[in-house]
């Protein structure tokens, strides 16, 4: 079952006022600098999500030399860091392409803001010769709804309270709150054997669920023997996965 991310840009917020070391009497503005920032529209790519940016680099207006020098986070509602991107250094004048790609995948469902953070940095030469560094951010929020994924993760046998042993069927899952979790167990020759659904949705964002089954056939009949079966499983309407694993009935 292929993993698809579900982003969607929700808004985009205004470019944050210019604030520097050595502050002139007037708001300088990212253009004043010779910095250019233009988005992209994003996109998915083995597994990753993708924000992209073309960024022509400036220095301060009053420097005679300088650079930018760029950074990134993405943080959630609460304003924590989920990923970053640490500070890069661009030469003045120089245009380059940067792709913020993460793997969104594991991040639960929600609003998420992306920062991208400018720093235009330069040296004043002169008599008195100043260091300027003057700072911008562009905000994007993002609406993230977390795919839902499960696997097998492994099968054990244990131990019933009658004495008698199960086969525990234990599946890891993310982004599976609200839904059901089913599976079917097919031995060698095609036949169900097993099929159970969820007593109740899953209520947690990810974990694990398990199922027991005792090795006799969900309709009745005799006890199934040890050997390999196929074992079906899938969440709500989603398609089904599957694998081979041998089992252990006595």
């Amino acid at each position: 079952m292929r993993k698809i991310l579900k982003i969607f840009l929700a808004t985009v917020l205004a470019v944050a006022t210019a604030l520097a070391l050595c502050a002139p009497a007037s708001a300088v503005y990212a253009s004043d600098c010779g910095l250019k920032v233009v988005k992209k529209d994003t996109y998915t790519k083995d597994g990753k999500f993708y924000i992209p940016f073309t960024i022509t680099a400036g220095k301060p207006y009053e420097a005679w030399s300088g650079s930018t020098f760029e950074s990134a986070r993405l943080v959630n509602s609460s304003g924590k860091s989920v990923f970053s991107w640490s500070e890069d250094e661009i030469a003045n004048g120089k245009t380059v392409n940067r792709n913020y790609g993460a793997n969104w995948s594991n991040l639960p469902s929600g609003t998420y803001t992306f920062i991208l953070k400018l720093r235009v940095a330069g040296y004043s030469q002169g008599t008195y010769g100043v260091w300027y560094n003057y700072y911008y951010e562009w905000k994007y929020n993002f609406t993230h709804t977390q795919p839902a994924v499960v696997n097998l993760k492994n099968v054990e046998v244990v131990t019933n309270d009658d004495g008698t042993y199960s086969n525990k069927l234990v599946f890891s899952h993310s982004g599976a709150k609200g839904l059901t979790l089913n599976v079917e167990v097919y031995d060698q020759k095609g036949a169900k054997v097993y099929s159970r659904q969820g007593s109740n949705p899953i209520s947690y964002d990810s974990g694990t669920y398990n199922f027991y089954w005792n090795g006799y056939p969900s309709g009745g009949g005799l006890r199934c023997s040890s050997g390999t079966y196929t074992i079906k499983y899938w969440l709500g309407g989603k398609n089904a996965k599957q694998t081979s694993q041998y089992l252990s009935i006595y």
